[in-house]
C-alpha cells in the first residue's frame, strides 16, 4: 500500500515521472547505493508497470540484485502494484514499450 501511495505517481502523475524521463531521454535510470533500498523493488514495478508479470519482474530483480532481505512475496506484491497501474494506463504502457524496445 505503500509503494502505491509513495511510487505509483512517479510513473504518470509527478511533474518529473518515469513515462516524461523515458519520452524525453529515451531511458529511465533509477536507484542509488547500489540499488540497496527500494530499487530493485521499484524496478519490479517499473518492469511489470510496461508490461512484465509480476512474478517475472522480480525474478528479474531478484537475479540481478538479490532479496536485500525483501520477501519475495512483498516483492511481487509491489511489481503487481506496477502491473495494475499499467494495465489502467494501456496507451501509457504501449508508448513505454516503444522506446524501450524500439
Amino acid at each position: 500500500k505503500e509503494f502505491e501511495e509513495k511510487i505509483s505517481p512517479l510513473f504518470l502523475e509527478s511533474t518529473v515521472n518515469f513515462m516524461s524521463c523515458a519520452e524525453r531521454h529515451g531511458y529511465v535510470a533509477m536507484g542509488c547505493h547500489g540499488m540497496k533500498h527500494r530499487g530493485p523493488s521499484v524496478f519490479a514495478m517499473f518492469l511489470s508497470f510496461s508490461g512484465c508479470t509480476p512474478e517475472h519482474a522480480t525474478k528479474i530483480a531478484n537475479k540481478v540484485w538479490g532479496n536485500n532481505f525483501v520477501f519475495t512475496k512483498t516483492r511481487t506484491a509491489i511489481a503487481r502494484k506496477g502491473w495494475e497501474l499499467g494495465n489502467a494506463n494501456p496507451e501509457a504502457r504501449k508508448r513505454l514499450q516503444a522506446i524501450m524496445a524500439p
